[in-house]
């Protein structure tokens, strides 16, 4: 018996210790990468000048699991990005006479990882875009993405190495591409764009899958055939449809493609990334085909819900490989949302608000909206000292400031989704009403004149109570106009 006690304080002293470790944030260094490109340092014919970290979120670089529990944590550069990104061209693809100095805006830098019952991925997503100054003018000469992912048992260990060869990626990318004759008609970006979160935009304008209703029929070795629209695969296939057995399923048929052989045979198509009927565009994903709705800048399927990490491995402890196993089954039979980023080719959990967004790292995400809508409104009281007030709104790279007459309303597209916003009242020293907007959906604010210098005079407002009360003020403007 008291070998057992001194077991049981073992394990929860070793669980303890564990979960204090696995809740640390994990830093990430590139200090002792460098890049493998398959060109050399002598025939490149262009440096790295500047690194510009342009991404929609910027105070982390993804979610990562640590410990035996595989407790979520966020990650970051210890020296931040573009310190650690512009250490490694330096070291690279030095500077030499003749070389032309390249701006490398980073539009894209994550790492993520996803966890089943026997191992884990780890996955690195890369874009850049490519851009040089010639007297006062910028030009993009191009854009370059890459999505590096690596498994094992455990794979906090491959985040450096994965985005080190997707950045050497990205640079290959750039070198086998005709910048040099780009320079001669590359489009003109404004200094604005150079340092924008929402120039991702340029990268998605000219995607020809977004060109078109009726993709090109035939099956997609890579997610570029897909982007580009152009499957290399176009010999003849069947689909069969057949209705999916899992109770979160019901009404949703599976589709699944066969190459039609000789003597009327069929063999069920694999090892692709996806295919197109002609309609619809399809996903190879957990080994089934599911359908591609478009969302944004970027495209929605739904699938099978990753088994809880944290749950496996507590189960895995416990219970070895039977008792992971068992815990998946039991955590992965939901359906999930899932968003593919047409930039990288990257597919990570959709999150239904801007909080989770934030905090999962879901850069691609965010950016798909390029923007949250914001209403704020004024109602007007039957006191004779209702008077207008201005708003100010207000982050770290952005400041709106609007008016408010009593019984109106504003509407604002808040395009800089980064960090949070603050509306105050302008010339008062009341509190400010500080949140990030929800790009999900429209973020309703009031404001209520009130006396008192604690007093809070910005306040949300629920969607039902705000559609209410911004009913009766267009009502009121109705009744003012005719009168």
């Amino acid at each position: 018996m008291k070998t057992k006690t001194i077991f049981i304080i073992s394990l929860l002293f070793i669980g303890a210790f564990q979960l204090a470790t696995a809740q640390r944030p994990l830093g990430v260094s590139l200090k002792k990468q460098q890049l493998t490109t398959t060109g050399t340092p002598n025939n490149v014919g262009f440096y790295i000048c500047r690194v510009i970290d342009a991404r929609p979120i910027r105070t982390h670089i993804g979610v990562v699991q640590r410990g035996l529990g595989n407790v979520k944590t966020q990650a970051f550069f210890e020296e931040g990005l573009e310190t650690q990104l512009q250490n490694l061209f330096n070291r690279s693809l030095p500077a030499k006479d003749g070389y032309v100095p390249v701006i490398a805006k980073v539009t894209r830098l994550t790492i993520s990882e996803h966890t089943t019952f026997t191992s884990e991925k780890a996955t690195a997503a890369v874009a850049i875009d490519f851009i040089t100054q010639r007297q006062d003018s910028l030009f993009l000469l191009f854009q370059a993405s890459s999505l590096v992912q690596n498994g094992g048992l455990d794979v906090t260990a491959l985040h450096d190495d994965n985005l080190a060869l997707a950045l050497s990626e990205c640079v290959d990318q750039f070198r086998e591409s005709d910048w040099k004759v780009a320079m001669n008609n590359a489009p003109l970006i404004t200094p604005e764009q150079l340092t924008s979160t929402v120039a991702y935009k340029l990268e998605t304008a000219d995607t020809p899958i977004f060109q078109t209703l009726t993709p090109v029929r035939g099956m997609y070795q890579t997610f570029l055939e897909f982007r580009k629209n152009a499957p290399s695969l176009t010999q003849v296939f069947v689909t069969e449809s057949e209705p999916h057995r899992g109770k979160n399923w019901e009404g949703i048929n599976k589709i699944t493609p066969y190459y039609e052989l000789p003597n009327q045979k069929r063999e069920k198509v694999e090892d692709v990334w996806g295919f197109s009927d002609g309609k619809q565009s399809y996903i190879y994903y957990q080994k089934e085909y599911f359908p591609l709705r478009r969302q944004g800048e970027g495209f929605l399927f739904d699938a099978y819900a990753a088994p809880d990490a944290g749950t496996v491995g507590a189960a895995s402890l416990m219970g070895g490989l039977v008792g992971g196993a068992i815990a998946a089954a039991a955590t992965s039979n939901r359906k999930q949302t899932y968003f593919l980023d047409v930039v990288t080719g990257q597919v990570i959990e959709w999150n239904s608000t801007a909080g989770q967004m934030h905090k999962a790292g879901n850069t691609a995400q965010i950016a798909s909206y390029g923007s949250a809508n914001i209403t704020i409104y004024y109602r007007a009281s039957k006191k004779a000292e209702d008077k207008a007030a201005q708003i100010i709104f207000r982050n770290a790279s952005d400041t709106t400031t609007i008016e408010l007459v009593p019984n109106s309303f504003v509407k604002i597209k808040w395009e800089d989704l980064t960090s949070e916003i603050q509306v105050c009242l302008k010339g008062a020293n009341n509190p400010c009403y500080v949140f990030v907007p929800d790009v999900t959906q429209n973020n309703y604010l009031e404001y209520i004149p009130s006396v008192g210098k604690d007093a809070i005079v910005i306040r949300p407002v629920k969607d039902n109570e705000a559609e209410f009360y911004l009913k009766q003020i267009r009502y009121a403007q109705e009744h003012q106009k005719k009168n």
